[in-house]
Parts: structure tokens; C-alpha cells; sequence
């Protein structure tokens, strides 16, 4: 702050309660000149408020220019200087996080570069940082969580820090090639600033900014969502400068159409948003991936439909997804879902990994996952084998019959099965159905049909010896009512090994693969139909 000649006052700092009417903490600042000075104070409330306010303002008349103004806790994440918030970075931390990628994706690149986010522009003392506008996502950062912090963050995080730096390209721009050298530079520089020495530019200034020893950064990638010909020219760029000075470093490509064919790439960056569906579907995207080709980074996925703002199907669709970079982490050595934090009051995207406010923290169902993952990861391959004790063969082509239905009421009658001119069996059930066995469901035999009515499923009643085989079942059967239709029962062994024919079943009729055109009617005999049980492809091993 700084004031002019004739200001004799001071700054009153307060923290007040929403509507002014209470004040909480008060501290005067005292000894403004007309140059600029750095002031601190230590503000201890005398009551909780989520809902408080911080105000400055003088006490005589005259002109205040103030210019970086902070309100910070005292106790930060690790007690950082210009730290994290404490349940936030826990939140993290409970992850167990084996690698952070920052500072973010399209926040890298801008949709102008002018907006795009330049490293060197976030350290230091922060009164110095100028900030700049995240025009694609339509705030203004201060920059105070800048370059520095993120790969102190990951050190109190115990976890790799990835850094994404701008190639040179925004949403609507690119550098000529011509021009590339700064931001080639800005890389080159970025992991000096992080690995150098002390006696190095970068290094010393990481030294004077509290950290003499070296971050170790071993993971950079050459910009967000860049694709065609302009990044494949300044993948180039980066990757020759990068690995002569360098060569440690594992170098990142984007996968955006196509990974870059002008140098050799290490790891690509794959980005996945969509359905439940898609991402269930896409458990073994991997399986069957080439071994030979660039090892595999899913830099950023998430649920972004179907999901609410974070909900439990997004949740188990990502841990189907998972299971697959878990089984293939030979090829899928990171993954990340993105993104992590947003504000409750300030969201513009949907759906986020952590959401919080002023005294507030929560995670979605997806952070539990991620948790469950990451906690329980393995660290070692078993090598496994698999033996066949026996083929699998198909049912054998004889055995008893039966009826049954589904949440349907039936009636049958005049069952005849037949083989080779012999009649096994037939009945018309005028006399009872004594020789047949209940599984399920209440069967009766009343005037000539042998009746189910109950509305379950799986109702069957069988009869007939199990070594039958080559036979033909012709039957009448009548709906009564109930949502489905018929099931004939054929080469019954036992309660467990059985076929069956679903007839109108299943409330769009499939059987063998094939719609059966049978027109369903309620209290109206069907016409009879036949059965060849040796040429029958529909089995249901129970």
C-alpha cells in the first residue's frame, strides 16, 4: 500500500460479519508513505462465521492505493508459505496420489495466448505476480497457486509432478515456427527451474524461493488437446531440445487425432468424457492394444452424462473402465480423472471429482473410487496360468420333458411325445397329472389341462424318464394371463441340467437369435407345435 502526501492516517482491516453489524477481528496498519510498502497482520476472530467479510478502510481523509491484498489461515496444508488449505489437500492426500498433472489442460493453452499460462509469470513473491485471465473458463487467476507451489504440492503429496506446458498453440492461434523459441525455452526452463543446481539461473531462484534442493521433475507434456500438422512440427521443436539437454525426461505427446509421427513418442495423453455406457463398454479398450507401440497416459476422463453432478452409476462405470488400465498396466502406466476440485459456487463443468466452499468439502462417489483404487493397488504381477481340465461339451440330446412359464398363468394339454412311431408318453390330464414333478409354481390338473397359476418365475413341472432321446413333443397351451409366455421343457437330467424352448418369453421374444413371429393370446388355444429335440440350438444350463 502507499498513500499520498497529506494522508497522516491508517488502514483499518476488519473481519466482519456479513451485514457490517458485527466486527470479529480488527487490526490498524500505520506507516504509509508515498512508496510502496508491504504490510502483514495476524487477525484473530472472536467467533465462527462461514459468512464473514473481510474490509479495509480509513481513518482520515486522504487517497489509499492498495494493490495485492490476501487473506490467508495461518495453518496451511504442510505450513507452507502461501500453502493449501488444510481439508482440501487432505482430501488429495488421502488418495495417495502416485503423480499430479498440472497446472491444468485447456488452462494451459488459452483460447489466446496472451491468456494462455506462462510459468515464469507465477513465482516468486506474490505481490509481484501479474495474474491473468483463464478466458476459457471465464475467471481471472491471481496466480498465487503458481509453478512453485504445484511441484511443492506434489512433494507434500509424496507423489510425481507432470507438468503441461503450452507448445505454442491456443484455441485459436499458433506461433509460426519462426517464433517457437520462447516457448521452447519456457520448457527448457521449467525443468531447470525444477532439477537445476543452485548455481544455475533457474536454480537459484528455486533456492531463494525456499527450496534449494530439486524437485525432480521427470514427466513433461508438450501441450492440451493439440493435434495435425502445426503440433506435429512443434512436437519436434520440443522433443530435440528437451532430450539433448535433458534426456531423462520422459516427454508426453498429445493424442488428439493421432499421436505425433515427427519424433519418436514415449507416452501418449488420452482423453475420455462420455456415457456409463461407453465407458463400461470400453474395459478392454486395452486388451488387445500393441505391446510394441508408445506406452499409454489417459490423462483426463470422467462420466460427463448421465452422471447428475457426480453420482453413483458415473462412479462404477469408471471402476469398469479401471479395471481394464489396472489389468493392462503394462501399456496404461497413468491415468487421471479430471477434474479434481470446484468451487460449489463457481462451477463450469460438470461433474468434478471434489467439490467445496468456504468451510466445506465433499467428494463425489467417482473420489471413493479413485480411493478404493489407489489404496489398493497391486505392485506385483503374479504370473498365471490357466489348464483345462476337460472340454466343454454340450448337453447330452436325451432326457424327460416339462412345462413351465413366467410370471404367467398357463394351461396345457393333450401332451404327446413320440419316437421313432413309438408313443412314450400322452395325456390329456383327465386323469390327473400324478406321474409329473413340481419344481416351482402351483400346478393342478382340472378339467383336461394341466394349469399353472401362479405369477412367478421360473414354474416348471417335469415327467418322463431321463434316457429319452430322438423324440417329438406336440402339446396345446392357452395364456391365462401375465406378462410372458410358454416354456417347453426338453432333455431334462435333473433340476439343473435342462432345455428349454422360451415361447413369447422374455417381452420380445427372442429365441436362437431369431424373433419368433408367435402371436400372443390370453384365454384362446394355440395352435399345437412341434418340438425336435436333437435339433434344438436354444440351451439354458440353469
Amino acid at each position: 500500500a502507499r498513500c499520498s502526501p497529506d494522508f497522516i492516517g491508517g488502514i483499518i482491516v476488519q473481519l466482519q460479519s456479513a451485514n457490517g453489524s458485527e466486527v470479529y477481528a480488527q487490526r490498524t496498519l500505520t506507516g504509509l508513505t508515498t512508496n510502496w510498502q508491504k504490510f502483514e497482520a495476524v487477525l484473530q476472530p472472536s467467533a465462527t462465521s462461514t459468512n464473514a467479510a473481510l474490509t479495509l478502510s480509513i481513518n482520515q481523509p486522504g487517497t489509499v492505493w492498495l494493490d495485492v491484498v490476501s487473506l490467508f489461515p495461518e495453518n496451511t496444508f504442510n505450513n507452507r508459505t502461501n500453502g493449501l488449505r488444510r481439508d482440501l489437500a487432505q482430501m488429495l492426500l488421502n488418495l495417495k496420489p502416485s503423480f499430479v498433472r498440472f497446472p491444468g489442460g485447456c488452462y494451459v493453452e488459452g483460447h489466446y495466448l496472451s491468456n494462455a499460462f506462462n510459468w515464469k509469470n507465477t513465482i516468486g513473491d506474490i505481490a509481484e505476480r501479474r495474474g491473468h485471465l483463464n478466458d476459457v473458463w471465464g475467471y481471472y487467476s491471481s496466480d498465487g497457486l503458481g509453478y512453485h507451489e504445484y511441484l511443492q504440492m506434489c512433494e507434500d503429496l509424496g507423489a510425481e509432478p507432470l507438468f503441461v506446458i503450452n507448445c505454442g498453440m491456443s484455441h485459436n492461434e499458433v506461433v509460426p515456427l519462426d517464433k517457437m523459441g520462447p516457448y521452447v525455452q519456457a520448457a527448457l526452463d521449467a525443468i531447470e527451474y525444477a532439477n537445476g543446481p543452485t548455481n544455475s539461473y533457474w536454480g537459484a531462484l528455486r533456492a531463494a524461493n525456499g527450496h534449494p534442493e530439486p524437485f525432480n521433475l521427470k514427466y513433461i507434456q508438450i501441450g492440451n488437446e493439440n493435434g495435425g500438422p502445426a503440433y506435429n512440427e512443434r512436437y519436434a521443436l520440443f522433443y530435440d531440445a528437451i532430450k539433448s539437454r535433458y534426456p531423462d525426461v520422459k516427454i508426453i505427446a498429445c493424442d488428439w487425432g493421432g499421436i505425433p509421427t515427427s519424433r519418436p513418442v514415449e507416452i501418449r495423453d488420452e482423453h475420455y468424457y462420455n456415457s456409463p455406457a461407453f465407458f463400461i463398454n470400453n474395459a478392454t479398450k486395452y486388451d488387445s492394444y500393441n505391446r510394441s507401440g508408445p506406452k499409454v497416459f489417459v490423462g483426463e476422463y470422467a462420466v460427463t452424462s448421465g452422471c447428475g453432478i457426480g453420482n453413483l452409476i458415473a462412479a462404477l462405470a469408471e471402476a469398469a473402465f479401471m479395471t481394464g488400465l489396472e489389468r493392462n498396466s503394462d501399456v496404461v502406466i497413468m491415468a487421471a480423472y479430471a477434474p479434481l476440485f470446484a468451487n460449489v459456487n463457481a462451477k463450469v463443468w460438470n461433474p468434478d471429482l471434489i467439490y467445496f466452499d468456504n468451510h466445506r468439502v465433499v467428494g463425489t462417489p467417482s473420489y471413493y473410487v479413485q480411493m478404493l483404487f489407489s489404496q489398493n493397488r497391486g505392485h506385483v504381477v503374479l504370473p498365471t496360468s490357466v489348464k483345462v481340465v476337460a472340454e466343454f461339451t454340450n448337453p447330452p440330446p436325451y432326457g424327460a420333458i416339462g412345462l413351465g412359464s413366467w410370471n404367467t398363468a398357463v394351461e396345457y394339454t393333450n401332451v404327446t411325445v413320440i419316437s421313432n412311431g413309438v408313443v412314450l408318453y400322452q395325456s390329456d390330464f383327465s386323469k390327473g397329472a400324478s406321474e409329473w414333478k413340481v419344481f416351482n409354481g402351483t400346478w393342478i390338473a382340472t378339467n383336461g389341462v394341466y394349469r399353472q397359476t401362479n405369477l412367478i418365475t421360473d414354474c416348471r413341472s417335469t415327467t418322463g424318464q431321463t434316457n429319452w432321446s430322438n423324440y417329438t413333443i406336440t402339446l396345446k397351451a392357452k395364456k391365462l394371463h401375465g406378462s410372458e409366455g410358454f416354456l417347453i421343457i426338453f432333455n431334462w437330467q435333473d433340476d439343473n441340467n435342462w432345455t428349454w424352448w422360451n415361447i413369447g418369453g422374455l417381452e420380445q421374444h427372442p429365441t436362437c437369435n431369431r424373433t419368433l413371429r408367435v402371436r400372443r393370446q390370453i384365454n384362446h388355444w394355440r395352435t399345437r407345435t412341434r418340438i425336435h429335440p436333437c435339433k434344438s440350438m436354444v440351451r439354458h444350463p440353469s
